[in-house]
């Protein structure tokens, strides 16, 4: 079965002037190392047995209290942090519910996101005058898929037990073909073909 919960998925739009080749090329990159994340990078510490900020631990200094904490996350949090920063401007500027649009980011924004966490919407198939749409999954730990076909999202759990249980996406009715279900399961997409 199916639930209607919302998903945490984050609708961006890369500025018109980036071509669409440009816009994937930049999100298939490794984030950059360079402390543009909106963080400042913490230098090297030497001493204490050359144990560095590199390694996940953070020292903070105030006055007289001194800190040391573990961020297993730091590089995550610092590639996420970008794209969380312009979609909080976003919703600063928005008005109404009703002035809701996706969030605008440039190349740098792009280059600092992870691949595996967005999806990218191409309807040319359904409608060939619609462009691309881009959504970012804000809650990695929360698996997503979405069917090709009928461009749907769906929590990867729900969609893989009702393909298994119907042989097709719960929404279209489209049978992927290789995903191989209608002959081992069984299913009714069987009986059609």
């Amino acid at each position: 079965m199916i639930d209607f919960e919302a998903l945490p998925l984050v609708e961006f739009m890369p500025l018109a002037n980036i071509p669409q080749k440009r816009v994937v090329e930049c999100l298939r990159m490794d984030p950059p190392d360079d402390g543009v994340s909106g963080r400042k990078a913490a230098p090297k510490r030497a001493g204490a047995g050359g144990n560095g900020y590199g390694d996940g631990w953070r020292e903070d200094n105030q006055g007289d209290e001194q800190t040391l904490t573990f961020n297993q996350h730091q590089e995550e949090d610092a590639a996420n942090d970008i794209f969380t920063q312009k979609m909080l401007e976003q919703l600063e500027a928005q008005v109404g519910p009703d002035s809701n649009k996706a969030v605008e980011v440039d190349e740098q924004v792009l280059m600092h996101m992870r691949y595996e966490e967005v999806f990218i919407v191409d309807y040319s198939k359904l409608c060939p005058s619609r462009p691309r749409r881009f959504f970012k999954n804000m809650v990695p730990d929360v698996p997503i898929t979405m069917c090709e076909h009928c461009c749907k999202f769906f929590l990867q759990d729900e969609y893989e037990f009702a393909y298994i249980e119907k042989g097709h996406c719960p929404f279209c009715k489209h049978v992927e073909k290789d995903k191989g279900v209608k002959n081992v399961y069984g299913s009714l997409a069987d009986m059609t073909n």
